[in-house]
């Protein structure tokens, strides 16, 4: 069959060829012969094959061009191990030849990937300064190496015959029909990409220049927690919905073909969704997500099919039209169904909340027409969680669909959306080149104020703190107040309105809604809780509805009541993303929206006298330092709060209850701009020399006082951080308080040049909420070097993968499968004395294990320690080993203990004349 080439190596092929030459740059491009400066043994490119020799040419010089980027790395003992080493890898797969490069697409990523997989550990035996040394070397190597070979004249030959065999071979598949759909998939792909590649920041008064940034350059990937099945009831007697632990939102497409994706009001799904359909568009997807790589994405808005409220759904063949309207009239007769039909299509359907809840049944209708219709589609939906528990939700999961949930932004995810977003805007505006420490100075007060740690939890939040920031010159409102004012605007008010979301069977003001929160905030604070039935909040809606003038569209709002309650309790829940369920109850989805709703009912509802009452409570702390500042322009209120804190601790004389109270009024007048100037000299005079802590005991009695202390502290030591004694007492304080917002200042320590100081953080790891995080972010950054980590759960266990520089850890819990330990290769001492680790074989490959004890550890075989050649201290003292001939080639083996075993003969260890041998009364030599 007579085809033209020419098209099809324009439309469809554009990947295969990117993929098997590399980028159109000078030459190779990849990188300046050997990497940085100099002519390099392999510049000519004229041999076929790179042979050992060269290789090691290559590997001597490479090491001098890093070492002499990295000064700290040039070693004296053992260098030339370094070179041997990456020598070995670098010929793992034998000779390099064109067909090594090749099989990797002539990528340096891939083939450093290839060589190191294929290598059998050759930096094993390296200092830790060596094997930094090692990895360094290894990428720009590879690059030398694809360099050369793209500098062979037979390169070019070579790589278009390869591109012409592929095109033969995949001209043979392609039908008629595809010489039309192949041009058209690929402007379908760039116009897509175009209108997805950049985000909006809805809701906030900016510039046009602050208010959209480039996607891909700010996205930060989130994690998502599956809901495996029915969870258990809290203590307030609400229903949690058992979940799996947090991964990758990618990872779970890799294996769910059709995905319910659940996040509050600026959680990230829209932004999710968009970055998908930007990397299947761009062929940028990451490796757990092959199988999608010739996917076609249709991401489709639910609420652009609202029409003089009415849902008009599209068929299948409009899809592409209504993902790019530019295309509307020229799709290819069948292109959309067939390709539904084939499986190489994604239906990305965003905001079913959005949809009024009268026509929710209508489109999960229509969705399981498509269902039925195309069943190897893939299927994304996202919602709010605006009642987990609704039927549609359930309808869903009942037809397949995995339901996950968006979770809140680590404080490492933070900082790199700080990054990233400041980065984007650099891109898109030449005024903030000069300004880079703007970045720096938001992430410093994220450090400093507890209100704004606590607020940053999401994108669009985070968004909102990046936008403020920039906006205002580095200077975020200097208050807490303004900020959750402009919070909260933005989620109540503007958020839907600038995004042309329709209204539904309600429509309330920001002054309206902030009534009907605030009144339910007060409720939960005087009823010391976090969470509120449905039916309470229903009353306190009802009882307040005669003063509030709410304009209700639909008729069962216009007779009041129950059913006007439940129509603006819905309106709160599904759309402004400041309250969620959490099971049956409902709760404020950032705490400090509680805090500041409920301050401005205090002087309402007369509650001063309650709050202050109950200022030894965390729940009512807050709200106090939120109180004194909303009533900074009310000079008398704000000093009836105070005066009423000073009143009482100095009651209590210097006790501990004293020092609380002293801190907590500190904390109370930490960021307001008005106050009493007596007031805030007393205060600032008692509290001066409490912080930092100096001992254990300060830091126990400082932790004491509550959460709000961590804003105090943050600001003692911003600038002047604690040395010796007092930094190990802030860190134990710090501890002590607990919570997800301890993150960020344990960070700044776990770089600490004191080993007590580092081992203060580690300790605060086994009390830590969210530990996975904590290893992440953390841990994984810290030289633990003869530092004792102990596992008291074994669920902490495969967070320990991430930490780079473990050396030792002690296992002690009922850990009866070791093969958590497995991928802990640094490892040189590990404990696992009392666990129930009978099978030593995932224990094999900790290959630099120097000391390993398993005392009363029902171990029998021991052969899998053959391979531990660094092993210098074996202790068997209450096994079950019989045989401890496999030890017999541990050279390096100096201490062994087989006290109460039933070891018989030792006979063959006597080839280890160094070795000595304890607890052997009973034993043959």
């Amino acid at each position: 069959m007579d085809v033209p080439i020419g098209p099809l190596a324009a439309a469809a092929v554009k990947p295969l060829i990117g993929k098997l030459m590399p980028a159109p740059l000078p030459g190779a491009g990849l990188a300046d012969p050997i990497g940085f400066k100099g002519r390099g043994v392999l510049s000519r490119g004229e041999a076929r094959t790179v042979v050992a020799r060269d290789v090691r040419k290559l590997t001597a010089r490479m090491a001098r061009v890093v070492t002499e980027e990295h000064p700290d790395l040039r070693l004296q003992d053992d260098g030339d191990a370094v070179v041997d080493a990456v020598t070995r890898t670098l010929m793992a797969l034998g000779d390099i030849t064109w067909d090594v490069l090749r099989d990797v697409y002539a990528d340096p990523e891939r083939l450093a990937d290839a060589l190191t997989e294929a290598a059998d550990d050759p930096a094993g035996a390296l200092s830790e300064r060596g094997r930094r040394l090692y990895e360094l070397m290894i990428g720009p190597c590879a690059t030398q190496l694809v360099e050369y070979f793209t500098r062979n004249p037979d390169f070019t030959a070579r790589t278009l015959l390869e591109i012409f065999r592929k095109l033969g071979e995949l001209d043979e598949r392609l039908p008629g029909g595809d010489r039309v759909a192949l041009p058209f998939e690929e402007r379908y792909r760039e116009l897509l990409s175009r209108l997805h590649r950049n985000t909006r920041l809805f809701g906030l008064a900016l510039p046009e220049e602050d208010a959209e940034y480039p996607l891909d350059t700010a996205y930060v990937q989130l994690s998502t927690r599956v809901r495996t099945g029915r969870g258990t009831r809290d203590a307030d007697g609400g229903e949690r919905p058992a979940t799996a632990p947090g991964r990758p939102f990618e990872s779970l497409l890799a294996t769910s073909s059709r995905v319910l994706l659940i996040g509050s009001a600026g959680a990230g799904k829209s932004t999710l969704l968009k970055m998908l359909t930007l990397n299947l568009c761009r062929d940028r997807l990451p490796e757990q997500l092959q199988s999608w790589r010739d996917v076609v994405p249709f991401p489709l808005r639910l609420r652009r099919f609202l029409r003089n409220g009415h849902l008009d759904l599209p068929a299948p063949e409009t899809f592409p039209e209504q993902a790019v309207r530019m295309l509307q009239g020229t799709t290819p007769r069948g292109w959309a169904s067939e390709l539904l039909r084939g499986g190489r299509a994604a239906v990305l359907l965003d905001g079913l909340d959005e949809v009024p809840s009268r026509c929710r049944r209508a489109v999960l209708d229509w969705l399981r027409e498509l269902e039925e219709a195309f069943p190897a589609a893939r299927f994304v939906v996202t919602s709010r969680p605006a009642g987990e528990l609704d039927e549609e939700q359930r309808v869903l999961r009942r037809r397949g669909y995995v339901t996950t949930t968006l979770d809140p932004m680590t404080p490492l995810q933070v900082d790199r959306f700080i990054d990233r977003w400041y980065g984007s805007a650099r891109v898109v505006s030449a005024d903030a080149d000069d300004r880079p420490d703007r970045a720096q100075a938001l992430k410093g007060a994220l450090f400093k104020r507890r209100d704004l740690s606590r607020l940053a939890t999401n994108p669009l939040l985070c968004g909102v703190l990046c936008a403020l920031n920039r906006v205002r010159s580095a200077e975020l409102p200097r208050g807490r107040i303004a900020l959750y004012r402009a919070a909260l605007e933005m989620l109540l008010e503007n958020l839907d309105r600038e995004r042309g979301v329709p209204e539904d069977t309600v429509a309330l003001s920001y002054v309206q809604s902030e009534a009907f929160l605030a009144n339910m905030a007060m409720w939960m604070t005087h009823n010391f809780r976090r969470t509120i039935p449905e039916r309470d909040a229903l009353n306190l809606i009802e009882d307040l509805l005669p003063s509030v003038r709410v304009n209700f569209s639909d008729p069962a709002g216009q007779t009041g009541g129950q059913g006007a309650a439940a129509l603006v309790l819905r309106r709160l829940v599904e759309r402004s993303g400041v309250l969620q369920f959490d099971g049956d109850l409902m709760e404020f989805c950032h705490p400090s929206f509680q805090d500041y709703l409920a301050g401005i009912e205090v002087f309402r509802k007369n509650y001063v006298d309650e709050l202050l009452r109950n200022a030894d409570d965390p729940l009512f702390q807050d709200v106090l330092i939120m109180v004194v500042g909303q009533q900074q322009r009310e000079d008398q209120r704000q000093k009836l709060i105070l005066q009423g804190l000073v009143s009482r601790a100095e009651q209590h004389g210097g006790s501990a209850e004293a020092r609380r109270l002293w801190l907590l009024a500190a904390a109370c007048i930490a960021d307001v701009d008005i106050v009493d100037p007596e007031l805030s000299e007393r205060i600032r005079g008692k509290t001066r020399g409490l912080l930092p802590p100096r001992n254990a005991d300060e830091a126990a009695g400082l932790a004491a006082a509550g959460e709000f202390v961590l804003d105090l502290l943050a600001e003692a030591i911003d600038g002047r951080p604690p040395r010796g004694e007092q930094a190990a007492a802030t860190v134990l304080a710090i501890r002590l308080v607990g919570g997800p917002q301890t993150l960020g200042m344990l960070k700044r320590f776990r770089e600490h040049h004191s080993d007590t100081v580092r081992a203060e953080v580690v300790r605060a790891w086994y009390d830590s909420q969210t530990p996975e995080a904590f290893a992440l972010e953390i841990l994984a950054g810290m030289d633990l070097t003869g530092i004792p980590v102990v596992v008291q759960d074994p669920s902490y266990l495969p967070h320990l993968a991430s930490v780079s520089r473990l050396t030792h850890l002690e296992v002690s819990c009922a850990l009866t499968d070791a093969e958590e330990l497995a991928p802990l290769r640094t490892l040189r001492v590990l404990d696992l004395s009392g666990t129930a680790v009978a099978d030593l074989g995932p224990l094999a490959g900790l290959t630099r294990l120097e000391k390993l004890s398993l005392v009363d550890a029902p171990v029998v075989d021991v052969s899998p320690l053959a391979k531990l050649t660094k092993l210098r201290s074996l202790d068997l003292e209450g096994t079950r080993v019989r045989d401890v001939s496999p030890l017999a080639r541990l050279n390096a083996l100096r201490d062994l203990n087989i006290a109460r075993t039933h070891v018989e003969s030792t006979h063959k260890l006597k080839r280890l004349p160094r070795l000595l041998i304890r607890g052997r009364s009973g034993t043959s030599e």
